[in-house]
């Protein structure tokens, strides 16, 4: 471990400083809080005293957030315990990069969502892969993600499934178009940002509900992990 690190992580832990660390789930950061136990010259272990645990054994890493840190810290997970709450972290590196776009909520729809994209005199149809207040995410097919670059202005058209059902066409530009997935199921994404005035309320309100039924079916997950582990 960087020795400055070290020192730093040992501040935290004997001030004692106030210690979050960061995890997305389905699009949705978690932001929660946790305990430094020990540290060794590899390793760290910490103890989550909330159901957001559960995080530590869904993704393969975390982000450590402290005031004391100059920047956060990604850390791998090697060891966790649902039932203790306890977890063991190492391979540490700060990081600055793209934590701020993680602490922005995009979440994915419940079901498949067509999404209608108008590229100069090309419409395009794909599917809504996540949706946040400052813009949205879709796949499209191969053939019509060649017809897109970045910085090209688009203007989208959905119907997010909210009562009342609001059609809405919104303007913005392409952010990024990637190729992503494994490569048995290899998928374009493409990356929009709105523009700053298409930002209507509907889609603070939707964002706003499936962040909570997301973040319900998180602890719902986590409930049952702990009731498995004690039968």
């Amino acid at each position: 471990m960087n020795h400055n690190l070290a020192f730093a992580l040992r501040q935290v832990m004997v001030r004692p400083a106030k210690l979050e660390l960061l995890n997305t789930y389905r699009g949705v950061p978690l932001v929660y809080a946790a305990t430094l136990l020990a540290i060794t010259e590899t390793t760290l272990t910490i103890k989550v005293n909330g159901y957001e645990i559960i995080c530590l054994t869904l993704e393969p890493a975390t982000t450590l957030l402290s005031p004391l840190l100059e920047d956060p810290v990604r850390a791998n997970v090697q060891t966790c315990d649902l039932t203790s709450g306890v977890s063991t972290l190492s391979n540490f590196q700060y990081t600055s990069a793209q934590v701020g776009d993680r602490m922005i909520a995009r979440v994915a729809p419940h079901t498949p969502l067509a999404v209608e994209l108008e590229a100069g005199d090309r419409t395009l149809i794909g599917q809504l892969a996540d949706v946040s207040i400052v813009g949205l995410g879709l796949t499209v097919s191969a053939a019509e993600a060649a017809h897109l670059r970045p910085n090209l202005p688009v203007s989208v058209a959905l119907t997010l499934p909210i009562e009342p059902a609001t059609p809405l066409r919104l303007a913005g530009t392409v952010r990024s178009v990637k190729l992503e997935g494994a490569p048995q199921n290899f998928h374009n994404r493409v990356g929009i940002r709105f523009n700053p005035a298409s930002q209507p309320v509907v889609i603070h309100r939707y964002v706003r509900e499936r962040q909570e039924e997301i973040t319900r079916e998180l602890r719902t997950l986590y409930e049952q992990r702990i009731a498995e582990s004690g039968s």
